[in-house]
């Protein structure tokens, strides 16, 4: 795989379908997102930036890049992908410093 040959882990995110998590070691992994009620999205605008940002803070924030707490960090990202694709705002309100906390 392209994680294999350069030695990264590789995310790719595939919207509704959640992400798919290939490693160095050829282990994949798929992870889901919430479901979201059928009268949403109001809009995807600003859904990747906020589970790439959030992935981020929680991972240094949080889990201080200890790459086995990667895929805790992916789904507090993926979680704020959903929260923001149910607001008409491009991030959803609630994302804050302190809901990453909680």
């Amino acid at each position: 795989t392209i994680a294999t040959k350069t030695r990264t882990t590789l995310v790719v995110t595939r919207g509704h379908e959640g992400i798919l998590v290939a490693t160095p070691g050829n282990q994949i992994k798929t992870l889901h997102t919430t479901p979201i009620p059928l009268s949403f999205p109001n809009t995807t605008l600003g859904a990747g930036d906020t589970f790439v940002g959030v992935t981020a803070a929680a991972w240094i924030r949080l889990f201080r890049m200890d790459s086995s707490r990667l895929v805790d960090a992916l789904s507090l990202g993926m979680k704020a992908a959903a929260l923001t694709v149910q607001s008409p705002v491009s991030v959803h309100p609630s994302i804050t410093p302190e809901w990453l906390d909680n």
